[in-house]
């Protein structure tokens, strides 16, 4: 059988992932899916516009999606790729910047002095280390909140031997600031009206910048950059645009806890920092939340059940299971 990957890959069973697959005869139909274990794809480097050819594997299935395997390299050819993409990049220190690419990277492609990373706004590299889908390149000091272009030269290659995409070899990034750390201090997902409301416990002071509040398996808020102290409270509150929930047109407060007070937001916590998504509500059966530190390592974690089913949702077992391309812990 030879296809295309035409989406990105997902959990699959514990081990496992799945990706849409396109072939000449059945295109754009979610009834076929490649199924092959996760750390085969990680060392393929599969990822969407991979052409594959599966050789003499048999037919797995489930329930109704038809799913074409591998388990070895042999069972599976790479016709072609195309090259890798940057993802994404962010400061892990002063002077250390980690660039995150959609594939493996072949750190033999990788020069030890960083000449293929260039910077913008005065910002120079001096070196650079390959460790999977991540390049961790070494700069010159960076002005903390500043913001930062980082470019890509296609000589770094993947596993596949694919230099980096020209369309997508850059990322936006900000510079290295003291992060805050932040505990997941209560939580309630079943307020009438679909009004819920997550509360954020700081313990280590610095700043919010791309710090993350997932539920599931999907980002729900992104903090922008403004600094909190030891001790601080963020209320986190859903369905920003229901008149319910926000009838009086509340923002998110970054300059001081009682910046929209309660007099004029009854909503609001004259005692937290109050931010909004549009987000219509925690999904109040089994769950999972998380907030992730901006470079992507987890800093805490609820796993919430309602008790009812005995089972887990797929979402909830994929955060709990699944670990994504990006450099990013498990549960």
């Amino acid at each position: 059988l030879k296809g295309t990957v035409s989406g990105p890959f997902e959990f699959g069973g514990t081990g496992f992932e799945v990706a849409d697959l396109a072939t000449l005869g059945v295109d754009d139909n979610p009834g076929l899916r490649l199924r092959l274990p996760e750390a085969l794809r990680t060392n393929l480097s599969l990822g969407p516009g991979c052409m594959i050819e599966l050789c003499g594997t048999p037919m797995w299935r489930f329930y109704s999606t038809a799913q074409p395997s591998a388990w070895t390299e042999s069972d599976i050819a790479v016709v072609s790729c195309p090259g890798p993409k940057v993802e994404s990049a962010v400061a892990l220190q002063a002077d250390i910047v980690r660039v995150t690419f959609d594939a493996q990277i072949d750190a033999g492609s990788v020069l030890a002095n960083g000449s293929q990373f260039s910077f913008d706004n005065g910002l120079t590299s001096v070196g650079a280390t390959a460790s999977g889908n991540y390049v961790d390149v070494s700069t010159g000091a960076q002005v903390g909140g500043q913001q930062y272009t980082v470019e890509v030269a296609d000589t770094v290659t993947d596993t596949n031997g694919k230099g980096v995409e020209v369309s997508a070899n850059s990322a936006l990034f900000s510079g290295y600031q003291q992060p805050a750390l932040l505990r997941i201090n209560e939580l309630n997902a079943n307020i009438s009206l679909g009004c819920d409301l997550v509360e954020l416990l700081v313990i280590s002071a610095g700043s919010m910048n791309g710090i993350n509040l997932q539920e599931r398996t999907s980002i729900v808020l992104t903090f922008t950059d403004f600094s909190v102290n030891s001790g601080d409270l963020i209320v986190v509150h859903f369905d920003q645009n229901d008149s319910n929930c926000n009838g009086t047109g509340a923002t998110n407060e970054t300059t001081s806890i009682s910046a929209q007070p309660v007099a004029q937001h009854p909503q609001n916590f004259d005692t937290a920092y109050d931010w909004y998504i549009s987000d219509s509500g925690i999904t109040s059966t089994d769950n999972v939340l998380t907030i992730y530190q901006s470079t992507g390592a987890i800093a805490d974690a609820v796993l919430a059940s309602n008790d009812t089913t005995g089972t887990a949702a797929a979402a909830s077992e994929t955060c709990l299971l699944y670990t994504s391309p990006s450099p990013r812990d498990k549960i």
